[in-house]
C-alpha cells in the first residue's frame, strides 16, 4: 500500500480501488459500486472474495452492530415503533434500492437468492456472508469497552505504529495499555 493509507477516511478505500492502483480492499459492496460507477475499465477486472481463512479454515468478518430503539422519553413512541417495523419489514426493498449495499438485518431475510447480489455473478458469494459475521469483541461479547476500542482505532493505530517502524514490543505495550485503560475506565463506571 502507499503512504496515504495512514490518513484514509471512510471513502478512501473506494476511491483507491476505483483509481486502478489498489489490488485489494476490505469493503466489498461500497468499493465495488464506486468502481462500477466511476471506472468501468477497472471494474471489468474487479472481483469479490470472502475473508481470508484463519486457523483451521475459519472465516470471520467483524461488523458493527446496528441497534434501533425507541426511547421511553420519546414524544411519539407509536410512530417511531411503526417506522421501525416498516423499516425492517421492507429491508429487502432497501437492499434492492441500495444496489445490494444495505444487507438484511435479520437472518431470516438472508435467504438465497438474495436481491441484487444473488443476480450478479461477481456478488453471489456475498450471499454466504451472514455465516461468517461476528461483532466486535468476537469471540467474546460485544461490550461498551470493545466499542470504545474500535471507535478509538486502537488496533489500526498499532498496525500503523509497526508499519512506520516502531518496535513491535513497544507497539504491543502501547496497545495493551490502551486496552487496559479503556476497560478499567468502564469497570469503574
Amino acid at each position: 500500500m502507499t503512504a496515504e493509507v495512514f490518513s484514509w477516511d471512510d471513502a478512501s478505500d473506494n476511491r483507491y480501488l476505483a483509481s486502478g492502483i489498489a489490488c485489494w480492499v476490505h469493503d466489498a459492496i461500497s468499493a465495488y459500486r464506486t468502481t462500477e460507477d466511476t471506472n468501468p475499465d477497472v471494474f471489468k477486472n474487479t472481483h469479490i472474495g470472502m475473508e481470508p481463512a484463519g486457523p483451521d479454515g475459519k472465516r470471520v468478518s467483524v461488523s458493527s452492530a446496528n441497534v434501533y430503539m425507541v426511547w421511553k422519553s420519546s414524544k411519539n413512541q407509536q410512530a417511531a415503533k411503526e417506522f421501525l417495523t416498516h423499516f425492517l419489514d421492507d429491508a429487502l426493498e432497501g437492499m434492492k434500492q441500495s444496489r445490494g449495499y444495505n444487507m438484511p438485518y435479520l437472518l431470516g431475510q438472508a435467504k438465497k437468492p438474495m436481491p441484487v447480489i444473488g443476480a450478479d455473478p461477481k456478488m453471489q458469494i456475498l450471499q454466504d456472508f451472514p455465516k461468517i459475521v461476528a461483532f466486535y469483541g468476537y469471540p467474546g461479547p460485544f461490550t461498551t469497552p470493545i466499542q470504545e476500542v474500535v471507535n478509538l482505532f486502537v488496533l489500526p493505530d498499532m498496525f500503523t505504529r509497526a508499519a512506520r517502524g516502531q518496535a513491535i514490543e513497544d507497539v504491543m505495550k502501547w496497545g495493551a495499555g490502551e486496552y487496559h485503560r479503556i476497560f478499567a475506565k468502564h469497570k469503574r463506571a
